[in-house]
């Protein structure tokens, strides 16, 4: 099997995505800093369990989208019963999913290699601390061409634009 998808698998069942033995929820929202098993990282960075959170809310408006229609075209239920059940249900799937939508989301990061491990391959002195950035200097030779995009564009006021 694939290892990509083997990491988002043991991720998905809350299981270390590298060794895939150390369980890496500590509650019922939230994970573990490192496996209890190999010590690998699971959230190094702010911000990733929100691949999680986008996870668990795209699939459980699949889940309600499949209810509606399945019940809409199936169902003999009334409106109201069948939309207070689905709201309800939908709110308990999303709450016991979550932890699970997380792992799946450290799961594939650990298979992007993008979790924020600091690099292996980096020798001593290549590179530099700046504000809580790591930043690898280029061998001697190599010419390393600027890849920052601004933020946001300035733009004139309407009146001060000239007419094309």
């Amino acid at each position: 099997m694939n290892p990509a998808v083997v990491m988002i698998v043991r991720g998905l069942a809350l299981r270390c995505p590298k060794c895939g033995k150390g369980g890496i929820a500590s509650s019922l929202f939230s994970l573990r800093e490192a496996c209890p098993s190999c010590g690998v990282a699971i959230e190094t960075r702010t911000g990733e369990a929100s691949g999680g959170m986008a996870i668990n809310l795209v699939t459980t408006t699949i889940l309600a989208t499949i209810g509606v229609w399945w019940f809409g075209v199936f169902g003999s239920m009334s409106l109201l019963p069948l939309m207070v059940g689905l709201m309800v249900g939908g709110v308990a799937f999303s709450m016991v999913f979550h932890r699970h939508a997380c792992g799946a989301w450290v799961g594939a990061l650990h298979a992007t290699a993008d979790i924020g491990e600091a690099p292996v391959n980096v020798q001593a002195g290549s590179a530099r601390k700046t504000g809580g950035l790591k930043i690898r200097s280029a061998p001697p030779g190599v010419r390393r061409m600027a890849s920052a995009m601004p933020v946001a564009t300035m733009q004139s006021a309407p009146e001060n634009q000239k007419a094309v």
